[in-house]
């Protein structure tokens, strides 16, 4: 079940390229494209200053010896790879924040053409403010949640950067998810939702993190994912047959 659930989350992106294209809903990406642009630029910058920076600190704990030359160079790419990895959980989580407000109304406008159900009132300040804040709580939760575990898994021999990889896609998939979440369940009821599919998360974070690794990728990451992440958490939250709304 977790791995299908991985397959599923990963697979959801043909369906939906398919449902962007039949909505006409690419305008939905020129917001979050911007945000991306613009975090990249300033996190990017900082990430390049200062993972050598770290790498040298961690190498100053060594002194002398041919053993420090090669613990020098460990070091190094190790500094390189947490700056690169925090700098990652910074960049999709406070995009994710910023955009949280365009991201529910993408996501509400496939739960209607899916399921023609919602009445949710039209856009407003009060509503995108609402939106906002609890995708800063959820970006904020998770984020110190990432930083704490990447770190961990960054001490870990051979395997450190895979399991950073699945902690990082884990988390990013819990945030695509959550701007469908938001019109369903409490944020208590959305975490604990998300662990029970921890596996669609995953495979949701997956795409999205090779995404954000690619020169043009992360600029229409954000919103591709949010609407893959719409057409699976739906079913979920649906009855067979049924409209979303109550747990099956």
């Amino acid at each position: 079940m977790f791995f299908r659930d991985i397959f599923n989350g990963m697979a959801s992106y043909g369906k939906a390229f398919h449902l962007i294209n039949k909505l006409g809903l690419w305008s939905y990406f020129v917001v979050p494209a911007l945000i991306s642009l613009v975090l990249a630029a300033g996190i990017g910058g900082v990430a390049v200053s200062y993972g050598g920076a770290l790498g040298d600190w961690m190498a100053s704990w060594c002194h002398g010896g041919w053993i420090c030359d090669k613990i020098g160079s460990l070091f190094h790419l190790l500094g390189g790879i947490l700056v690169a990895a925090v700098g990652l959980i910074l960049f999709k989580n406070l995009a994710m924040a910023a955009a949280s407000p365009f991201m529910s109304l993408l996501s509400e406008k496939i739960e209607k053409s899916l399921y023609g159900v919602r009445q949710e009132p039209k856009a407003n300040a009060a509503r995108m403010v609402r939106e906002f804040i609890r995708g800063l709580s959820i970006s904020l939760r998770n984020i110190f949640r990432e930083l704490l575990f990447t770190l961990l898994a960054g001490f870990v021999p051979v395997i450190g950067p895979f399991l950073i990889f699945f902690i990082q896609s884990y988390y990013a998939g819990f945030g695509n998810m959550d701007y469908t979440l938001e019109r369903h369940l409490t944020l208590r009821q959305s975490i604990g939702f998300v662990r029970q599919n921890r596996g669609l998360a995953i495979g949701n974070g997956i795409v999205f993190l090779l995404m954000l690794m690619t020169l043009i990728g992360f600029v229409f990451a954000l919103p591709l994912s949010t609407v893959a992440a719409t057409t699976e958490t739906l079913k979920r939250l649906s009855p067979p047959g049924g409209a979303p709304g109550e747990l099956v």
